[in-house]
This record gives C-alpha cells, sequence and structure tokens, in this order.
C-alpha cells in the first residue's frame, strides 16, 4: 500500500484488522501528499484500495479521492 498517510503503522494495523489478515504481511509506503490538521482521506482510500486490490489479485488498483469525495 502507498498512501500519503500521517500513521503508516496504525493504517497498516487497521488494514489488517479491517481484512482479516495478519499485519505483517501488509506493506504502507509513505508518499508525499497532502497534509491536514485533522482527518483527511488518506486512510479510507487506502481501505477502499486494500478491498478492490482483494478482489483483483495481481492488479495494480488506484484510489483517488478529490476534495469533494472527503
Amino acid at each position: 500500500m502507498w498512501s500519503h498517510t500521517q500513521g503508516v503503522f496504525p493504517l497498516r494495523n487497521a488494514l489488517a484488522r479491517n481484512l482479516g489478515l495478519d499485519p505483517t504481511v501488509i506493506t504502507v509506503r509513505h508518499v508525499e501528499g497532502a497534509g491536514c490538521y485533522g482527518h483527511n482521506g488518506a486512510d479510507d482510500a487506502a481501505a477502499d484500495a486494500a478491498i478492490i486490490a482483494l478482489r483483483r489479485p495481481g492488479r495494480p488498483v488506484r484510489v483517488r479521492w478529490r476534495r469533494a469525495d472527503e
């Protein structure tokens, strides 16, 4: 998972918990992106991407939320 999350380990743990996976099988890599004070859609978009990726094994998935989507 590539995400501009502000917490790669909490995101990894949340994805593992929500998807029923062991956290050690998930890698979250930080990429530059918009930051904010409070909640932004980075972790939510990552969850959407993970769910889609599980349904499309071996195929890259990109989820990009627009400001209006948040």
